[in-house]
């Protein structure tokens, strides 16, 4: 937990360094998208900051992984008056409503890109998380306006979503 906090302040120190879109230099990032890590399916939610220098970029995320409630002891009930409730499978009875809740986990990447022409880029990542750790490969196709689709692929790891880079 440690290194989650030391990259996140990193992160937020470089997204508070923006300064505008420019060939060299530091400009904001951030990224939504769908994620499968480890065993998990869920979301990718992350801010950070990229610096490029020409054609290369390096790019540092930090976010939260939403997924699923991994208890499967609590369950969400809706009943025919559309009220939702928490149940406990073990007993029947009704539960805290943060049982039944998504489970978030910290994580944090590092990218090293290359800009092949003015829209497409790829490189190679790695992502760091209480799931795990993971090298993985990407694409992105950018937009001049600085939103990008990006894909990026690994042994344990696997995302696909849309991403604001200068």
């Amino acid at each position: 937990m440690k290194n989650t906090a030391l990259v996140a302040a990193l992160a937020i120190a470089l997204f508070a360094s923006d300064s505008g879109a420019q060939t060299t230099g530091w400009s904001p990032t951030g990224e939504i998208g769908i994620a499968h890590a480890g065993e998990i399916t869920g979301s990718e939610v992350g801010v950070g900051a990229r610096y490029a220098v020409s054609d290369i970029r390096l790019t540092g995320i930090v976010g939260g992984f939403i997924y699923p409630n991994s208890d499967d002891r609590y369950r969400s009930e809706t009943f025919n008056n559309g009220n939702t409730i928490c149940r406990d499978t073990s007993n029947g009875q009704f539960a805290d409503e943060s049982r039944c809740a998504a489970d978030v986990s910290a994580y944090g990447k590092l990218e090293l890109s290359y800009a092949f022409t003015d829209r497409f880029e790829g490189g190679l990542g790695g992502r760091f998380g209480e799931d795990g750790s993971s090298p993985y490969g990407t694409l992105a196709y950018r937009w001049p306006s600085g939103w990008a689709v990006y894909g990026a692929a690994g042994s344990e790891y696997a995302s696909a979503g849309i991403s604001y880079r200068r």
